[in-house]
């Protein structure tokens, strides 16, 4: 098994650096084999939901996003992105806290300035 594994790293490297050296310009394309493995590697090795980045590795992250051509998905096709606040929702909670902080009397401190 461990010579099979080292087989498949083997051709992987080949085919990144090829991909890399001719920017992928020959228009030729990795077998389906390869860029299945490419595809869960990648998977395996990506940032989860959860996982603490640094600033700078946040804007590492966009810029490396930026450069991507389809990237608001993973190799599989799965979203990369989920909405953790929609607008409509956002919207009507500030509403809801303006009209409840109108509602209450403010309290006034005598002899403050």
């Amino acid at each position: 098994m461990e010579g099979l594994n080292n087989l498949l790293n083997s051709l992987l490297k080949e085919a990144v650096d090829f991909l890399r050296t001719t920017r992928g310009s020959t228009g030729m394309s990795m077998p389906k084999i390869i860029q299945d493995v490419v595809n869960l590697k990648a998977c395996r090795g990506a940032i989860k939901f959860g996982d603490t980045l640094s600033r700078s590795q946040c804007g590492a992250l966009l810029r490396d996003l930026e450069r991507c051509q389809l990237p608001f998905q993973c190799a599989h096709g799965r979203p990369t992105l989920t909405p953790i606040a929609t607008l409509h929702k956002l919207q009507s909670t500030q509403l809801e806290m303006i009209s409840a902080s109108k509602a209450k009397p403010k309290e006034t401190v005598e002899g403050s300035c």
